[in-house]
């Protein structure tokens, strides 16, 4: 379900928060979860017709409200790989992959 404001139900964006939480923190790695929870978000969006570049911003903020966000460049020790960076890195190409992808045609 959605509300009158066009957002996605709140039952699919709270899986993300969800998923995306438990991958960076549980896991410390993208999940086979976190992948369908990224799917499923971006196939609604997608549905309504939202453009890519809205669809990558609605889900990286999903992604910052779960505490998943990318620090800024000179923050950070280069040779030091964070798990969350991965997972962020992992969600982003999903999102476009998804976005992008398209279904078999039929013969």
């Amino acid at each position: 379900m959605s509300s009158s404001s066009g957002v996605p139900s709140l039952t699919t964006s709270e899986r993300l928060i969800f998923a995306v939480v438990r991958a960076a923190r549980t896991a410390g790695a993208p999940t086979p979860e976190l992948r369908e929870a990224v799917c499923d978000y971006v196939r609604e969006l997608k549905s309504r017709d939202e453009p890519p570049e809205r669809v990558l911003v609605a889900v990286k903020t999903l992604v910052a409200e779960a505490g998943v966000s990318r620090k800024a460049y000179g923050d950070f020790d280069r040779a030091v790989i964070h798990p969350e960076h991965e997972v962020l890195d992992h969600v982003i190409r999903w999102c476009i992959e998804e976005y992008f992808h398209e279904a078999p045609r039929s013969s």
